[in-house]
């Protein structure tokens, strides 16, 4: 191997470590050894850091042994790599490092010390790759912060060989993982003069935005716009770096209009700024358009600043050996224009930049070495049906975890309701990336359900409770009433329903003793369990039983919501909730054969106080109790591939016309929906009542294969088919 490419094989070794990931092999076996040493110490510190209960002595220990055993071989000037004198002391450094980290964590600190202070394993920074600078920065930041634990105190953050010049690129996540905890636990006094002080007053959110708007002001008034042969200047760069920060993190801002004028200063003073198009889109797209900071086409701008910082960035990569400046930042931003409802006013603009989200984050993972789930591999199960959920977990600093997390969940959300995804499970594909970074199981318990949730959704009914069981309920039996409620509907996927309906009766009595603490969330989640109640009721003992038990559930409403005045949305209002109740009822006088009751029920959920919305569930009911395609076709008009009305619809069209005299153009017409529903709706596309209509019109129009696969879905989901709609769980 050339010595240019052995430098190319480290230098790429060198950027997986400062990401956080586990190194590729460079072809010399005692570099491998080195560095794979180095990503494990890393590894369980930021374990450690996640968890603060657990004893890793031994785990230190055995780090130290085999380093040890490596820094006596390195001590040996035989011990070669290259004919680079600086890289050959890369090795030793590193492992000077490690040892004096394990003994910090073994409580020796005269060792630790005296290993970290060693000035004779430093290398030279003259003449080093941008990588190599990169790499003898994080290696640095690691002494400079165990030092200061050592002393109790940190020395001056000046002078410091560069460490604290600028902020460590998002993508040198170790990097930037030790430079927030030197500032967070030996905090700088903010000084205008100083703009790390500055980052830590972000940082710890200490900064006032009238102090930030002054610093930005003094830093901007002294500068001219870049000649030709100039950059940017880096301090105003930095700034705008800092800035964008704190968009992010507040939620808050009273001078939006003064600072609309400044970002117009800094476009007038700088060439193609990606720093200052990231502040932007997040400032335009977060803080306009409300109250006194309205700025006329604020999301609109916020779009246009995404535009060109894709676009800036992309000419780096063309300009810089097809590598980014800073990957992970545009990840994040990508996943905070997506993660915002209303920068992107077309639906095909939001997916196309999904799309490239994802194409991005897929090149992200293979070029850091991290194992990507794919459709293809999102979960599997043994001889035995154990659920195996793949890559649990990458370990990597907590703010790369999060973005992970964040853009991970932003794609699941946007393609939700896509049938294609669903079908090609993808979905679980994008929720199972999010969870393989989500260590911290108690905080990211939404995300276990949403899995879990979307396993049963894909009619994977037992792997679904058993990961419900392993990995929410058996560890946190009392954070998730959803995930009880989720258990409670696929068990009554079984013929028998005893055990669901066990669950139901056991999980609202936990309930009802915690009512006077439960969120609005727990209440509704609350009515609906009672609801499902109910449903195993009428299933198990019959109709008759069910309706004696509607006291129970209005004087349960009436304790729960009635002093509640709390504002949500639409379906989630407790307006919405009593309309429901009513249709619910409606349906059980139906069943019961109580027509004229199901009508009054009916006229109860539409004379419901306060609800000043339109609810198609009220025309659906009428459809079925008046026999009316017109109430089904009205909400066609307001939702094309409502299941509920389709099937409705469905069902009066052929008693209308007859399995033998159809009339053509209904059927057609009825035809036509079907196979919209199947491919536009997820609802539509599990229900097997969609899927036995369509096998009717497909045997009158004689097409066997269509027929025989209808036929075979609706047998599929109605196999797996739960008590209630999976919905009814998920708030």
């Amino acid at each position: 191997m050339t010595q240019e490419k052995i430098h190319d094989v480290i230098e790429r070794a060198l950027e997986l470590i400062l990401l956080g990931s586990q190194p590729r092999k460079t072809n010399d076996l005692l570099m491998d050894q080195v560095l794979d040493l180095y990503y494990r110490l890393h590894f369980h510190i930021l374990i450690l850091n996640d968890s603060n209960n657990q004893d890793y002595n031994n785990v230190f220990s055995v780090i130290l042994s085999e380093t040890m055993r490596l820094f006596d071989e390195f001590s040996h000037d035989t011990v070669t790599i290259t004919n680079d004198s600086k890289l050959n002391q890369l090795p030793r450094i590193i492992l000077t490092n490690i040892l004096g980290i394990c003994h910090f964590y073994l409580n020796q600190p005269k060792q630790s010390f005296d290993y970290l202070s060693d000035t004779n394993r430093n290398i030279d920074s003259k003449g080093l790759t941008r990588i190599f600078l990169r790499f003898k920065r994080l290696l640095d930041l690691e002494k400079f912060y165990y030092l200061s634990k050592l002393q109790k105190n940190t020395s001056s953050t000046n002078n410091n060989d560069g460490i604290f010049n600028d902020i460590p690129l998002r993508t040198d996540s170790m990097s930037l993982f030790y430079f927030n905890r030197i500032l967070l636990d030996y905090p700088l006094k903010v000084s205008t003069n100083n703009l790390i002080s500055v980052y830590n007053g972000v940082l710890n959110t200490t900064i006032k935005e009238s102090q930030l708007l002054e610093v930005g002001h003094s830093i901007i008034k002294n500068i001219e716009f870049p000649q030709a042969n100039q950059s940017n200047d880096h301090k105003l760069e930095l700034f705008f770096e800092i800035l964008g920060d704190f968009f992010e993190k507040t939620d808050n801002i009273t001078k939006g209009k003064d600072w609309e004028a400044f970002f117009i200063a800094g476009y007038e003073k700088t060439f193609h700024s990606i720093s200052i198009s990231y502040a932007a889109t997040i400032f335009y797209g977060k803080f306009t358009d409300t109250g006194t900071n309205t700025i006329h086409d604020g999301k609109k701008r916020s779009e246009l600043s995404f535009v060109n910082f894709l676009t800036y960035n992309k000419k780096y990569y063309e300009l810089n050996e097809r590598k980014y400046l800073d990957i992970v930042a545009i990840i994040n931003l990508y996943k905070f224009v997506l993660g915002n409802t209303t920068i992107f006013s077309k639906e095909e603009t939001k997916r196309k930049y999904s799309l490239q989200l994802y194409d991005l984050l897929c090149d992200f993972y293979e070029y850091y070495n991290l194992e990507l789930i794919t459709a293809a591999t999102t979960h599997q199960e043994d001889e035995v049906g154990e659920l195996k959920l793949r890559s649990e977990y990458i370990v990597l600093p907590v703010l790369l975890s999060l973005i992970l997390i964040s853009s991970w969940r932003s794609l699941y959300f946007i393609f939700f309701n896509d049938v294609d995804s669903f079908i090609s499970k993808t979905l679980l594909a994008y929720l199972g990336n999010a969870i393989s970074v989500s260590s911290a199981i108690e905080s990211n318990l939404d995300l276990y359900f949403e899995y879990a949730y979307c396993l049963a959704r894909q009619q994977c009914t037992t792997s679904s409770i058993k990961f419900l069981k392993t990995k929410i309920l058996n560890k946190y039996p009392e954070h998730s009433y959803s995930s009880w409620h989720l258990l409670c509907l696929l068990e009554s996927v079984q013929e028998n329903k005893e055990n669901s309906f066990k669950i139901a009766c056991s999980v609202l009595e936990a309930m009802k003793e915690e009512q006077n603490k439960l969120t609005y969330r727990d209440k509704w989640q609350f009515m609906q369990l009672k609801l499902t109640q109910l449903s195993l009721v009428h299933e198990m003992f019959g109709v008759k039983d069910a309706l004696e038990m509607l006291p129970e559930v209005f004087e349960l409403y009436s304790s729960l919501f009635n002093d509640d005045h709390s504002k949500h949305s639409i379906k989630h209002s407790k307006e919405y909730l009593l309309q429901y109740i009513w249709l619910f009822t409606a349906n059980l006088y139906i069943k019961d054969g109580s027509v004229q009751d199901a009508k009054e029920a009916v006229k109860e959920s539409e004379a419901v106080e306060g609800a000043d919305f339109k609810n198609l569930n009220h025309n659906i009911a009428k459809g079925y109790l008046n026999k009316s395609l017109d109430e089904f076709e009205a909400c066609f008009y307001h939702d094309p591939v409502n299941t509920e009305a389709l099937i409705g619809f469905a069902e009066l069209a052929f008693e209308t016309v007859g399995d033998a005299k159809c009339d053509n153009s209904l059927i057609a017409n009825l035809y036509l929906r079907l196979e919209t529903c199947i491919k536009k709706s997820i609802a539509g596309y599990i229900s097997p009542e969609i899927w036995w209509y369509l096998s009717k019109i497909y045997e009158k129009y004689d097409d066997p294969l269509s027929y025989e696969n209808a036929l075979w879905n609706c047998v599929k989901f109605e196999e797996e088919r739960p008590i209630r709609e999976l919905d009814f769980c998920k708030y």
